[in-house]
């Protein structure tokens, strides 16, 4: 009995540190990560091999998450023409598993738009060889004969022995699917002939417009026109005229080319064409605002703008008026200057345009403790200063005023010398309150060694809103629903706080910079910081600027400035080398921190209602300096 007692006592100590161990792994956060899939592409479909433990794969599109499938096959044909880089990750939804590394990549390019082959260009040797240059990617050649059923050629020509006449057209052909059918080549004829049958017959012709035509002639190869002294040979039933001016007798000729030996036709009966000068048509004028525009007039190629005694030459149909101010009588004709065909037309009807004096802008007043400033104008010359109804000219966009513990109302307008502009409309008039400052004993100021001037308020530069392209993102004290996107959450996170692969500082305007070389990246409001902290900031609210002194400053330690940082917007800090040189470094976090800067993060494992990272920490390392943050703090 001892010795079963024994045995039970053995095996609950086992059950009893097995235990144990579970709840030691669990309480560590110890996890297996799955082993990285392997993809490959065939068609528009990704394969993905099995991964033991895996239920899942995430699907990532040019280093985006797309999705999360079940299945071992993605189909890539609902993505448009483009190229795309595709990975994948193996996730599971049993805890005692993380996600893997990500596969291999693959390339897909997605292309539905074909190019076209080039058609060829078809002739004859006179010896019924018909015959064509190689068109690039073509595999071979569909032969059209007579409007018959084509066949095909892997060849660049053809011999015709047999007596008959031949009509023929080529067009190139691929086995790409890149490439789509050429258009169809030049039309030749070739005609075989017995050496004792050679007999033409003359073309009757006829004159429509300025195409002359005539009929087929059964054994001809080709057709000879004469035009007055000119002859030019076509191998179609007609030829379109284009004449200048003038009386042309026209004549065809059929001709068989045989053995070398080229075989022509008597001349057929004459046709006259006869080409006369014909006046354009005068175009209709409108005028919107300073803008003239008028219709387009068929075979003109140009007009003139009439404008009091002045002539302009234009090829467009619009023209904005840019005059000094004054009444202007404007008209348009229309002409054709590469052709004696036409003659300039008439004047159109009159347009009236009267251009008044343009006030100029009324500038925006600011004023930064007794220095007034306001932003400088187009076209102006100098400034009419109010202050107190007493009166200043000034060329400057700056004025101090004279502290005389008094209050001040100041407005400013616009001047100009310029005929073209008048003066501006006043500002608005702004107060200022001006008082003697006291100075305190900085040495009992505060018992931390920490004290601050309010310097005033500037605007704010609002950035624009953005992210990184995933599908969600955590919403402030909201539970997200899923862990899936984790892992790229916090990647993305990463790549948006000041580390030596990302940035360690930037400029003025919130580009980004990497041991002083542009990253290409820009500072802007992530949508995640929506309602972060318990709210947001009113574009409403005016920016501070604020003055710190320490005096005594400790070794260790943060000094809290009091002051928010809103998500996107760039923060100038300006301190003296004096004592720059003397601090050694200095850094400036923005965000949520614990004691010594340690962030407060999240864990992948864990649900997010919050971006995991939410610490931006930069160095001031010049005597002025540009910190800020995608999320604020």
């Amino acid at each position: 009995m001892k010795r079963i007692l024994r045995v039970f006592f053995i095996i609950f100590l086992l059950v009893f540190f097995i235990s144990c161990t579970v709840k030691f792994n669990k309480n560590n956060n110890s996890y297996t990560k799955l082993d990285s899939p392997s993809i490959e592409l065939s068609n528009d479909t990704i394969n993905i091999t099995k991964v033991s433990n895996a239920n899942g794969y995430v699907i990532y599109i040019n280093n985006i998450l797309i999705t999360t499938i079940d299945s071992l096959t993605y189909d890539l044909s609902y993505l448009d023409d483009g190229e795309y880089v595709i990975k994948v990750k193996a996730t599971s939804d049993n805890k005692n598993y993380s996600n893997s590394e990500f596969s291999n990549e693959v390339n897909y390019n997605k292309l539905t738009t074909f190019n076209k082959l080039s058609a060829p260009v078809i002739a004859t040797d006179g010896n019924g060889l018909c015959y064509w240059d190689s068109v690039s990617n073509a595999s071979s050649y569909r032969v059209y004969v007579n409007d018959k059923v084509p066949f095909t050629l892997t060849t660049t020509s053809i011999l015709f022995s047999a007596v008959g006449r031949y009509r023929i057209r080529v067009c190139s052909v691929s086995n790409d699917p890149l490439y789509s059918d050429s258009d169809m080549s030049n039309e030749i004829v070739i005609v075989i002939t017995e050496d004792e049958d050679i007999e033409l017959i003359s073309p009757v012709i006829t004159l429509n417009g300025n195409v002359v035509s005539w009929n087929t002639i059964s054994n001809a190869s080709r057709y000879k026109v004469y035009i007055n002294d000119e002859v030019i040979f076509v191998d179609t039933n007609s030829y379109t005229i284009n004449k200048d001016v003038g009386s042309y007798d026209i004549y065809v000729s059929s001709i068989v080319i045989h053995n070398n030996e080229t075989y022509e036709s008597s001349k057929s009966n004459k046709v006259t064409y006869v080409l006369s000068t014909n006046k354009l048509d005068s175009p209709v004028v409108t005028l919107n605002g300073n803008v003239l525009s008028w219709n387009s007039i068929t075979n003109a190629n140009k007009y003139k703008l009439h404008i009091n005694n002045d002539v302009i030459t234009v090829n467009l149909t619009e023209y904005t008026l840019d005059f000094e101010p004054g009444t202007y009588e404007l008209y348009v004709t229309s002409i054709n200057d590469s052709s004696d065909l036409y003659t300039e037309s008439d004047l159109s009807n009159k347009v009236l345009y009267i251009k008044e004096k343009e006030k100029l802008a009324t500038p925006n007043i600011y004023n930064d403790n007794n220095i007034v400033s306001w932003d400088e104008k187009e076209n102006c010359s100098r400034y009419e200063l109010v202050i107190n109804n007493e009166s200043f000219e000034l060329s400057e966009n700056t004025y101090t005023l004279n502290i005389q513990n008094t209050i001040y109302n100041i407005k400013v307008r616009a001047l100009s010398n310029n005929k073209n502009y008048d003066n501006s409309d006043f500002s608005d008039t702004i107060t200022y309150e001006s008082y003697v400052k006291y100075e305190s004993n900085t040495n009992s100021l505060s018992r931390v060694g920490e004290y601050y001037e309010a310097l005033g308020c500037v605007d704010r530069t609002f950035p624009n809103v953005s992210n990184g392209g995933l599908s969600m993102y955590p919403t402030y004290l909201t539970n997200m629903t899923s862990l899936d996107l984790n892992d790229a959450i916090i990647d993305e996170c990463n790549s948006l706080i000041a580390s030596s692969t990302t940035y360690d500082s930037m400029d003025s305007s919130g580009n980004l910079y990497l041991n002083g070389v542009l990253t290409g990246n820009k500072l802007y409001k992530h949508s995640a910081s929506v309602g972060l902290y318990g709210g947001n900031v009113s574009d409403s609210e005016k920016a501070i600027s604020k003055k710190i002194i320490i005096t005594n400053p400790r070794l260790i330690g943060n000094y809290l400035t009091g002051l928010y940082a809103p998500a996107g917007e760039v923060i100038k800090i300006e301190i003296s080398s004096e004592d720059l040189n003397r601090c050694g470094n200095i850094s400036v976090v923005i965000g949520q921190a614990a004691g010594r800067n340690n962030v407060n993060n999240i864990d992948s494992n864990k649900t997010f209602n919050r971006m995991p990272i939410l610490t931006n920490i930069m160095n001031v390392n010049s005597p002025t300096t540009y910190v800020g943050s995608f999320l604020g703090g």
